[in-house]
């Protein structure tokens, strides 16, 4: 599987384009998480849950699904198919 470094997948989620990703989920409040999302037409939105301080990126899967979904940045384990690394 080829990688890509996270700052440069960070840099193609601004471009717009719908992409594919791959990320775990985790809640340090609810003590929940470990489930694997993977959203295969996805697009970075803004939204309340987009803090720089948090590391963390609000995604929304394109088409039927309005859901988004706050991703904490280094849970992100793939990339339009390659995997990501720090």
């Amino acid at each position: 599987m080829q990688t890509i470094n996270l700052n440069d997948a960070l840099g193609v989620m601004k471009e717009r384009e719908p992409f594919q990703l791959k990320f775990v989920t985790a809640d340090r409040t609810l003590k929940t998480g470990g489930k694997i999302i993977e959203l295969t037409n996805a697009v970075e939105v803004g939204a309340a849950h987009h803090q720089k301080n948090n590391e963390t990126i609000t995604v929304k899967q394109l088409g039927n699904s309005n859901h988004p979904y706050p991703v904490h940045i280094h849970l992100i384990t793939e990339f339009n198919h390659k995997k990501v690394f720090i």
